[in-house]
């Protein structure tokens, strides 16, 4: 290879061979403290990884208290693909702290590794014993809970000397605690144990009677104690010792990571001020040679530059990488301050994308609405002058006509266009309360709604020829809001009504209402004339009406779906013509505490 006394690299060469002892002997120095920052970024790396290892650690233990608690396979075996997983971390943890606290170059920090060392075993003592304690609470058929279950179902075998109701507010307090985790709930739980045992002693129950309910009592008080031991929520407990020790772990790690970078900034600007002793020796040769180094090294600069002008004048979408080998320190800011300028700018062309696309939306929400807004003006202005328009023409007849037998149907013309203009009135002001009122959740019967809807509406037309059947599973008494229940109420009962088949033989109208813990799930049928199936997509929609000629305002069903829809509920329909229309509601139920009425009552309504 032959020596070019013109190229950069030895030009430079050339002039610091005049100093190359120097330079020698301070490479050295430079070298060892080199050496020095890299063992001290191993270290750092080692660091980075116990504290990912511990992220993991967490994570894994998390895991395995969401999933295992709940997994009858863990139970059964108490094995766990999990357990197995944090149990090898850990392993992996102690090796590496063992690792970095032997390294003479952490002697100023081993307090600190001491400590994250003890609060890992501290918290890895405080997860086995939570894991203890779930395997003995158990899961299903397993463990503590399995006893208890068994115990249960066991207690329904002397329903002869013990109440069933008793049995089942027993299962309910014990369920209500299991799943709200509030303590008064144990105490309802023993409370109704022991009057049952009492009751047992007078009645001369047997022995085997008043053992089970010895043994169930015990048993849930246990499981229970084992309850809270574990934490009933995440700031009780073992659970509130385990998130403690957690945050107390990343405290330390956070002051490990500090003092390491304090250490490594401190060992580079040792360094730093070597190599200002090596630039001081060297400074005449580099003043001799500077004029032509700077004009090499002006060659790169350029270049970049124009890569930067080009780039922001015509590139944005990408961030460009200057290809510059061994770059000075001046050269790679400039390269990471030309992309973070170009991330930057990326980043506020999205900005202005997203709120473009936001305002876009917001936009056509308004026409929507504009357009709503215009159909409901153009609809209620029509069917409000319609019965007007009816009623002026009847009352001018009557006026003109002579024969006083035809009064009377034209009074009940005039009759029949009063009703229609109050429906449609009453449907504008529900739909009003229901757009600007807000929820309200109370408790109340949901029989004595339905049944006070059924008479308010008996004295429609053609009303007492149907036949009304009112069916109900679960607690009567329901959480929600009872002025929007009667609104969907009362447009399927009149809608079911007014579009009944009288031509068959018999008419009907089932009410089926099936009540849980959270949810009132209804199904509504009639055996009407039904709906055709085009049909059936549009009901919803505001002022549909099948022809002109069909009663009604054509809001009824639209509000029946806004107000399920505002009570967080979801409807359907099915319907087949000339058989009958099915609506299917399910809205929540917000009710705290159950009441202790029947379970399945049923009323037939003439």
């Amino acid at each position: 290879m032959r020596f070019k006394i013109n190229s950069i690299k030895n030009r430079i060469l050339t002039a610091f061979l005049s100093v190359l002892l120097g330079v020698f002997i301070f490479g050295l120095v430079s070298l060892y403290y080199l050496d020095r920052i890299n063992q001290i970024r191993k270290l750092d790396n080692m660091l980075s990884k116990i504290e990912s290892q511990s992220l993991q650690l967490i994570k894994a233990d998390n895991d395995f208290y969401d999933i295992e608690a709940i997994n009858e396979s863990y139970f059964q075996s108490k094995e766990s693909k999990l357990l197995k997983k944090r149990n090898s971390l850990w392993h992996r943890i102690n090796t590496n702290i063992r690792v970095v606290k032997s390294h003479q170059a952490m002697s100023t920090m081993v307090n600190e590794l001491t400590k994250v060392e003890v609060t890992l075993a501290l918290y890895n003592e405080r997860f086995l014993a939570l894991t203890e304690k779930l395997y003995l609470r158990g899961f299903k058929d397993y463990g503590l809970e399995g006893q208890m279950r068994s115990y249960a179902h066991k207690l329904e075998n002397f329903t002869d000397e013990i109440e069933l109701s008793d049995i089942l507010s027993l299962r309910r307090h014990e369920k209500d605690f299991f799943l709200r985790n509030d303590t008064a709930y144990i105490t309802q739980l023993n409370e109704r144990a022991h009057a049952i045992y009492i009751g047992l002693l007078e009645r001369g129950g047997s022995d085997s009677s008043k053992l089970l309910i010895r043994r169930y009592m015990e048993t849930f008080n246990e499981l229970a104690s084992i309850e809270k031991e574990i934490g009933l929520n995440s700031n009780e407990g073992l659970r509130h010792e385990l998130n403690t020790l957690t945050k107390l772990l990343d405290n330390h790690f956070d002051v490990l990571s500090a003092k390491s970078e304090e250490w490594s900034g401190n060992l580079t600007q040792r360094i730093l001020v070597l190599f200002s002793l090596v630039l001081l020796t060297t400074i005449i040769v580099i003043g001799i040679w500077g004029n032509f180094v700077a004009k090499r090294l002006s060659k790169p600069v350029k270049k970049l530059d124009a890569i930067m002008r080009t780039a922001a004048q015509h590139d944005l979408k990408g961030l460009i990488e200057v290809p510059l080998q061994n770059p000075s320190s001046e050269m790679e800011n400039l390269s990471r301050s030309f992309i973070a300028l170009m991330k930057k700018t990326k980043l506020q062309m999205k900005e202005i994308k997203d709120k473009s696309k936001t305002l876009r939306k917001q936009n056509a929400e308004l026409k929507k609405l504009n357009s709503e807004l215009d159909s409901f003006i153009y609809s209620t202005a029509h069917d409000l002058r319609s019965p007007l328009a009816s009623l002026l023409g009847l009352v001018q007849l009557a006026e003109r006509e002579d024969m006083p037998y035809e009064k009377d149907e034209y009074i009940a013309l005039m009759k029949n266009s009063i009703q229609k203009m109050d429906t449609f009135i009453r449907d504008v002001v529900a739909y009003s309360k229901n757009k600007k009122l807000d929820v309200v959740n109370a408790q109340f019967n949901i029989r004595e709604l339905i049944e006070g809807i059924f008479e308010e509406h008996r004295f429609m037309p053609n009303s007492e020829s149907i036949d009304k059947k009112l069916v109900i599973r679960g607690d009567e008494v329901i959480g929600n809001d009872e002025g929007r229940l009667k609104i969907i109420f009362n447009n399927l009962i009149s809608n079911a009504i007014r579009y009944a088949d009288l031509a068959k033989s018999a008419p009907n109208i089932t009410v089926q209402v099936e009540v849980t813990s959270t949810m009132l799930n209804i199904v509504f049928s009639d055996n009407g004339i039904g709906i055709e199936q085009g049909y059936t997509d549009q009901i919803f929609k505001m002022f549909f009406r099948a022809t002109e000629n069909s009663p009604g305002s054509g809001l009824g069903l639209f509000i029946l779906k806004e107000t399920v829809k505002r009570l967080g509920g979801t409807v359907d329909v099915s319907s087949e013509i000339r058989v009958g229309t099915s609506f299917y509601v399910s809205v929540p139920n917000g009710l705290i505490e159950p009441s202790k009425t029947g379970t399945y009552q049923t009323k037939v309504f003439s």
